[in-house]
């Protein structure tokens, strides 16, 4: 991977733009429900499917404004093992979502990707505000939300999502 092809990093992760190349491992984490349990995403319905959602995400990146979603790396081996995304959320403020593959997880990734993007997106979009939706019983984003001075904001309808969730933000620096 070339530095101009990295968007933003960590000490051990690497987050940049998809590519083409991209389909097979992320079909592999799309395909996974314990990867996807939390996500605000329809049932992925095969790799047509995620096809689909890696070609959107290609084209996005030639729109001015909208949702970007990113591949992320392992820094060591360039394997690619999450994904995440940025977009205004219609409110006024930036919302993020992250995933990671599950043998990534419970290494502090997760925290490590989360803390990466809120700061790549309060510089990209200064004053603005950074949230997320979460839900209810995904204790580990909670407590990745919280860590990052994420306030909890309480239940609240978000579009993808079958029921009620938890609403976090983070006030602009």
């Amino acid at each position: 991977m070339t530095a101009a092809q990295i968007v933003f990093g960590t000490a051990r992760l690497s987050v940049r733009r998809f590519v083409a190349g991209d389909e097979a491992a992320l079909a592999s984490l799309l395909l996974d429900p314990a990867t996807t349990e939390f996500l605000a995403l329809p049932p992925i319905s095969g790799v047509r499917h995620v096809q689909a959602i890696l070609a959107e995400s290609i084209a996005a990146y030639a729109e001015e404004t909208g949702p970007r979603a990113y591949a992320v790396e392992l820094q060591a081996d360039g394997q690619l093992v999450g994904f995440c995304a940025s977009h205004p959320d219609g409110g006024g403020a930036i919302e993020i979502m992250y995933a990671l593959g599950r043998a990534m997880w419970g290494q502090g990734l997760g925290w490590e990707l989360a803390r990466a993007l809120t700061h790549h997106c309060e510089e990209q979009f200064p004053g603005k505000a950074i949230s997320a939706y979460v839900v209810g019983e995904n204790a580990a984003s909670i407590r990745i939300l919280e860590k990052l001075a994420f306030r909890n904001l309480g239940w609240s309808e978000h579009q993808g999502f079958a029921g009620p969730v938890l609403r976090y933000e983070r006030s602009p620096p």
